[in-house]
C-alpha cells in the first residue's frame, strides 16, 4: 500500500493558495510568502511545483513555518487546524515570531550574531550510543549536568520522530573545554530526532543560550574496531574500542587469547565495562612479560554492526609495575537511599564486587556490588561508584567503605566518614507530552523530571471533535496509566507515564491531568496540570516490501551448515533462491538456496569449509523481492555461526599385525564397523572388522593378522557414512586410502 500524507482541509487552503484562511487586517510585511527553517527558504510557487512527498518532508520538518500575506504559522500545527478559527489560534505577526527566532531573510530564519553569543553551533552523532552538541563558547557545566551527573531537565532533549529508536535516558559529558556536549543513550539512536536546546543553559558569565532545534538523522552503519591496549600492574590488560559495544551481548567466549606457542589458554574472564568502550581481561591469563595473542569474533556495537574486520587478532605484552595502595577519596550523599563512594584510582572487581560498606557499624558489611541486578554501578572514569541501599535513610549515618583494592591487588584501609541523607521533598514536575503509536496503539506520553510511579487516577478531558462540536468525557482509573519506559517494557518507575488512549476520537484535546497522578520514590505527588494535544487515528506499519518474519529467531536460524531464514510474505523464486543475494562478512559463502514447506521460507546450505571458526557474524540479504515485485530493504543480521571445515582421514597406518590405525583432522563421532572395508591380499571380499576408538584415532581389527608385511592391505572409506565432526560437519574423505606399514 502506499503511505499517504494528510493535511486538513482549512490548512490545505492557506498552504495551496498561499494566501490567508481567515481574514486577517491588512499590514506591511517584508518577508516574501513561502516556508522557512531556520537555514532554508522555500516560494510558494516552488512549493507548489514540489511532488508529495517533498512537499510532506517541508511540512513534517518542526522547524518549518509558513508565511502568508503577513502571518506566520508553524507548518507541524497549521496541518492539524481544520478550521478558520483553528488557525487564528496559532497565528502569529512577522514581529511577533522575529522577536522570539529571528528575522525571516531568503536564507531562513535566524538572529542575527551577537560577538561573543552563546549558541549551538552543531548537532550531529558519533556512533548509534553518542549525540555531541558543540557551542560557541563554553557552557556552565552546573546550568547544564546535575550534582549526580545526570542532564538537568529543559537544557536538551532528544527525541525520536517517527519509528525511530527511543534513545531513553541520556547521560551528559561535557569536554575540559566546555564547548563540546555529548549525551550517550542507555538504548540507542537509530532514525530521526528533533533536538531541541532550552534557554536553561548558560555560558560562563550568566549569560543564556540561544534556542535551538534541529532535525539529525542517524543512520551508524560503521564497524566498531579496537584502538588500543593499556596493563594495569598486575598484568591485566584493557582492551579499547572505537565506540561503545553492545554489553549484553559480549561473553568472553568472543576472545580467545593465544600463548607464545599458540595454544589456546585455559577458561580466561574477559569483563567488559559498563560503558561498553573497553574490556579487560583477568590478570591470571596474563604473566608478566610474556607475548600473547588476543582474537575477538563476533563482537557487535548498540545497533548491531560487528568489529571489523571479524575475526580482529591483536598482540599483548605486560610489563607494567604498581605498589601504590587505593584509598578512599569521599563519600558524599546522592539522596536518601544513595551514596557517591569516589576511589583515588580504578577498584579491582571480584565477580562483580568491589568492596564493602557498613552503616553505623553495624557489623554486618554489605558487598558493594556492581554486576547486572546488584546494589551499585560505576562512573566512566571507573573510580566513582554509586551505591543504593534502603539503610540509608534520612539523618546522619556513619559509613564505612573497607575489602577493596586496586587492579594490581594493593588492598586499600578502611575509611569511615559521617554523612548526612536529607529526605527529597520536591515533587516531580511535568516536562512535556507528545502522542506517540506503540504496536498501533495511540498513547499520550507525559514526561517528568524525575522518576515515578503512576497512581491511577481518572483523567478528564474536552475536545473538539471534526464537527466543531466541544464535548468532554474522561479515561477511566485503572490500567490505561503505567510507567513507560522505552528501554524496558516490564519498567513500573520511569520518568515518563503512558495514557492509552484507546477509544477516542479524532480532535483536539485538553486532558486535565489530575494532582497525584504520579509520584516520585519518596511518595512526593505531582501537581495539577492541563495540557493540550491533537489525537488522531493510529497510523499502521508499511509492510509493502518483505521483511524477515516476526515469529524469525535469529538464535535459532543456524543448524550446523544450514541457515534458515522466514519472510513474513511470499517471496520470488528468482530472487529468494539466488544465492548471490546471501553474504557473511561481504563473502559468497553458500552452495544453494532452497523453499522448506512453502514460499515464505528459505534454508540456504554453506559450502564445505567456508568458515574456519565459530562465533557470530553478518548474514547480509538483499534483492529479494515479494510477488508485487516489491524488493526488501538490505538486511544485515548478526547469527552465530559454527566452522564448517570437514574433517578429513590424515593417515592410515598398520601398527600391530592385525591393526589398521586411522588418523582423522579432528575429533569425530559416528564412527562404527561400516564406515570401513578393508581387502587384504588379492581378495575381493571384504575383511570382517571391528572398529573401536575414540576422539581422533580409532583402531580397525582385521579378521586375522597378516602374514608379511608386503601383503597388499587397501582401505575403502564407504560413502554415505555418517561420521561427521562435533559441529555436524560431514566427512570430506570417501573412498581409498593409502595404508602405509
Amino acid at each position: 500500500m502506499k503511505k499517504t500524507f494528510k493535511v486538513s482541509a482549512a490548512a490545505a487552503l492557506a498552504i495551496s493558495a498561499l494566501t490567508p484562511v481567515a481574514a486577517f487586517a491588512a499590514e506591511s510585511t517584508v518577508a516574501a510568502d513561502g516556508f522557512y527553517t531556520n537555514n532554508s527558504f522555500v516560494a510558494g510557487s516552488d512549493f507548489r511545483a514540489s511532488t508529495n512527498p517533498e512537499k510532506a518532508a517541508i511540512l513534517k520538518n518542526p522547524e518549518t513555518v509558513m508565511v502568508i500575506g503577513g502571518k506566520v504559522y508553524f507548518a507541524k500545527d497549521a496541518i492539524l487546524a481544520t478550521t478558520n478559527a483553528q488557525l487564528a489560534e496559532i497565528v502569529m505577526t512577522e514581529a511577533d515570531f522575529e522577536a522570539q527566532h529571528g528575522e525571516l531573510t531568503k536564507n531562513g530564519y535566524e538572529v542575527t550574531p551577537v560577538t561573543g553569543e552563546l549558541k549551538v553551533e552543531s548537532v550531529s552523532a558519533i556512533n548509534a550510543k553518542e549525540v555531541t552538541v558543540n557551542f560557541s563558547k563554553a557552557v556552565d557545566e552546573d546550568s547544564v549536568i546535575d550534582a549526580s551527573g545526570a542532564l538537568i531537565a529543559n537544557t536538551v532533549s532528544i527525541s525520536a520522530v517517527g519509528t525511530a529508536t527511543a534513545p531513553g535516558t541520556l547521560t551528559p559529558e561535557l569536554s575540559e573545554d566546555g564547548k563540546t556536549l555529548t549525551l550517550t543513550a542507555t538504548n540507542s539512536f537509530k532514525g530521526q530526532y528533533a533536538v531541541t536546546v532550552g534557554t536553561a543553559i548558560e555560558d560562563l558569565d550568566g549569560d543564556a543560550i540561544k534556542a535551538f532545534t534541529s532535525l539529525i538523522t542517524v543512520k551508524d552503519t560503521t564497524r566498531p574496531t579496537v584502538t588500543g591496549t593499556e596493563y594495569a600492574a598486575d598484568g591485566t590488560a584493557t582492551v579499547t574500542f572505537s565506540e561503545p559495544v553492545d554489553t549484553s551481548k559480549f561473553t568472553s567466549s568472543e576472545v580467545i587469547l593465544k600463548d607464545e606457542t599458540g595454544a589456546v589458554t585455559g577458561a580466561i574472564t574477559a569483563t567488559i565495562d559498563a560503558t561498553g568502550k573497553f574490556f579487560t581481561i583477568n590478570a591470571g591469563s596474563i604473566p608478566a612479560n610474556k607475548e600473547y595473542t588476543v582474537t575477538l569474533i563476533g563482537v557487535q556495537d548498540a545497533v548491531g554492526n560487528l568489529i571489523s574486520p571479524n575475526p580482529v587478532t591483536f598482540t599483548l605484552v605486560n610489563s607494567v609495575n604498581d605498589t601504590v595502595a587505593p584509598k578512599v577519596s569521599s563519600v558524599v550523599a546522592s539522596k536518601v537511599g544513595e551514596m557517591k563512594i569516589t576511589f583515588s584510582e580504578k577498584i579491582k572487581s571480584t565477580s562483580g564486587v568491589v568492596g564493602t560498606f557498613d552503616i553505623n557499624a553495624a557489623g554486618s558489611a554489605t558487598d558493594i556490588d556492581l554486576s547486572v541486578g546488584g546494589n551499585a554501578t560505576v562512573d566512566k572514569t571507573g573510580t566513582v561508584v554509586t551505591v543504593t541501599d534502603a539503610g540509608l535513610t534520612a539523618g546522619i549515618k556513619s559509613i564505612t567503605i573497607d575489602a577493596f583494592s586496586d587492579l594490581a591487588g594493593n588492598p586499600g584501609t578502611a575509611y569511615t566518614k559521617l554523612v548526612e541523607f536529607v529526605a527529597d521533598t520536591t515533587a516531580p514536575k511535568y516536562v512535556s507530552h507528545e502522542v506517540k503509536t506503540i504496536s498501533n496503539v495511540q498513547y499520550l506520553i507525559v514526561n517528568y523530571d524525575e522518576e515515578v510511579t503512576p497512581t491511577n487516577p481518572a483523567i478528564a478531558y474536552s475536545y473538539v471533535d471534526e464537527k466543531q462540536v466541544t464535548k468532554s468525557g474522561s479515561i477511566a482509573s485503572g490500567s490505561a496509566v503505567s510507567a513507560y519506559d522505552a528501554t524496558d517494557a516490564t519498567a513500573t518507575a520511569a520518568k515518563a507515564i503512558k495514557i492509552d488512549l484507546t477509544g477516542l476520537n479524532v480532535g483536539k484535546y485538553e486532558f486535565s491531568l489530575p494532582a497525584s497522578l504520579v509520584a516520585d520514590a519518596d511518595s512526593n505527588i505531582s501537581a495539577a496540570k492541563v495540557v493540550t494535544q491533537q489525537v488522531g487515528k493510529a497510523e499502521l506499519t508499511d509492510k509493502d516490501a518483505p521483511e524477515l518474519d516476526s515469529t524469525w529467531v535469529a538464535a535459532s536460524a543456524v543448524n550446523g551448515n544450514k541457515v534458515t531464514l522466514v519472510f513474513n510474505e511470499n517471496v520470488t523464486a528468482t530472487t529468494a533462491l539466488n544465492i548471490a543475494n546471501y553474504t557473511v562478512e561481504g563473502e559468497k559463502v553458500f552452495k544453494s538456496a532452497i523453499f522448506d514447506g512453502d514460499e515464505k521460507t528459505v534454508v540456504l546450505t554453506l559450502k564445505d569449509s567456508a568458515l574456519s571458526l565459530d562465533g557470530d557474524r553478518y548474514l547480509t540479504i538483499k534483492n529479494v523481492a515479494d510477488l508485487a515485485g516489491n524488493v526488501i530493504e538490505e538486511t544485515n543480521e548478526v547469527l552465530t555461526f559454527v566452522e564448517t571445515v570437514r574433517p578429513t582421514v590424515t593417515s592410515a597406518e598398520v601398527t600391530a599385525e592385525d591393526e589398521i590405525t586411522v588418523t582423522f583432522s579432528e575429533t569425530v563421532a559416528n564412527v562404527n564397523d561400516a564406515d570401513f572395508e578393508v581387502f587384504v591380499g588379492t581378495s575381493t571380499t571384504a575383511d570382517t572388522i571391528t572398529v573401536t576408538g575414540s576422539a581422533k584415532t580409532y583402531v580397525i581389527k582385521l579378521s586375522a593378522p597378516l602374514s608379511t608385511l608386503s601383503t597388499a592391505v587397501t582401505l575403502d572409506i564407504v560413502e554415505g557414512n555418517d561420521i561427521e565432526d562435533t559441529n555436524g560437519n560431514a566427512l570430506a574423505t570417501v573412498g581409498s586410502v593409502t595404508v602405509t606399514k
